[in-house]
């Protein structure tokens, strides 16, 4: 699951450095893959709360969320600053 999202981002990226920015629409069914694979590595989690490497598993879980920076726009990262500084 993480090794599938982790080369679906590549090939986002790949694709991504041939194009220019595409509308949000667009961007959001570029991202849907990646999504998903975000969603089955959450849900794999959950169905193994009992299991002796549970923590492990939320470690990768809670950090497979961060594929999704490419969605992140600038002035997004404008805002967070405004509340860091």
């Amino acid at each position: 699951m993480v090794h599938t999202g982790l080369k679906l981002e590549r090939a986002l990226l790949v694709t991504a450095s041939h194009c220019q920015h595409p509308a949000d629409s667009k961007l959001s069914d570029l991202l849907a893959p990646i999504s998903e694979q975000i969603k089955e590595v959450i849900t794999f989690r959950e169905k193994n709360r009992g299991s002796k490497l549970f923590n492990h598993l939320s470690a990768v879980s809670e950090s497979i969320q961060a594929l999704g920076w490419v969605a992140v726009a600038p002035n997004m990262n404008d805002a967070a600053m405004f509340y860091i500084n």
